[in-house]
């Protein structure tokens, strides 16, 4: 191959893979967009923001009890309600991983609503007691 040649391929692969790396940046940037802007929101902006979203999807038909958990557990610190909240839907998710064998993944759940019993006070012993329970044995 003469030289003009590999210079002219090693352009071409070199233009080939600056057009993907642009194509990636473009698609990626709305990500990259709401992260930032997420960053950038005080944590008590951040609370209700995700407690609107808890709200939304719990009214949305076919939205898993993980997914709830999640937006509860971030609004948590924002209101009594949405700790409730969070351990209502960390414990149903827990039981969801139970059934689906998913022993790690429950724990994790039941563990979070712990957590936010005792961050919040607002637990009976009785509820403390039931979530004890339903974590997984090793």
């Amino acid at each position: 191959m003469n030289p003009s040649r590999r210079t002219s391929a090693g352009w071409e692969r070199s233009h080939a893979a600056a057009t993907r790396t642009r194509a990636s940046l473009l698609r990626d940037r709305p990500a990259l967009i709401r992260e930032t802007l997420y960053a950038e929101l005080a944590p008590q902006a951040r609370a209700q923001a995700h407690r609107k979203i808890a709200a939304v999807l719990e009214n949305s038909p076919g939205r898993g009890h993980a997914e709830l958990a999640y937006h509860f557990l971030r609004a948590a610190p924002a209101s009594a309600e949405a700790a409730a909240g969070a351990v209502r839907h960390s414990r149903l998710a827990g039981q969801e991983a139970l059934d689906a064998l998913a022993y790690e993944e429950a724990a994790g759940h039941f563990r979070r609503a712990l957590d936010v019993q005792r961050r919040a006070a607002q637990a009976t012993p009785a509820s403390r007691c039931e979530l004890l329970l339903s974590l997984p044995r090793r």
